[in-house]
């Protein structure tokens, strides 16, 4: 497996419940009440709109990435796609996943405790997980 990085053209939510979900076993039962706080050991910060967090590793054991670009997506994943050899890697090495599903009202912890709800679901939909 790949590498892979989650976009979401919002503050970073729908990503960090696709890192979420792919760094634990995606729950086909309900939404994991550990969203949150998980999230928040990442050392994300709402403010810093555009940057990459880690997120750990999926089980497979291959890093995984997540982030917010508010608009242009398409943009970004294509400049990461030249990114990745200046500093080492080849963007063969990488799966970037822009998501269409988004929270752009959530920029805040608080907000997405009161969201999480209904973008884990739809997030686990778009992946087919």
């Amino acid at each position: 497996m790949k590498r892979r990085i989650y976009l979401s053209e919002d503050d970073g939510a729908a990503a960090l419940v696709a890192a979420y979900g792919d760094s634990h076993r995606w729950q086909k039962d309900g939404v994991p009440a550990d969203v949150v706080t998980w999230g928040r050991k990442t050392g994300m910060d709402w403010a810093q709109v555009g940057r990459l967090w880690p997120a750990g590793s999926s089980e497979d054991g291959h890093a995984l990435f997540f982030g917010g670009v508010r608009q242009n997506g398409k943009i970004v994943e294509r400049a990461l796609h030249y990114f990745l050899p200046l500093v080492g890697s080849s963007p063969l090495d990488w799966e970037m996943i822009l998501l269409t599903s988004r929270s752009p009202r959530v920029r805040s912890w608080r907000e997405l405790e009161k969201q999480v709800q209904r973008l884990f679901p739809q997030v686990a939909k778009e992946l087919k997980r």
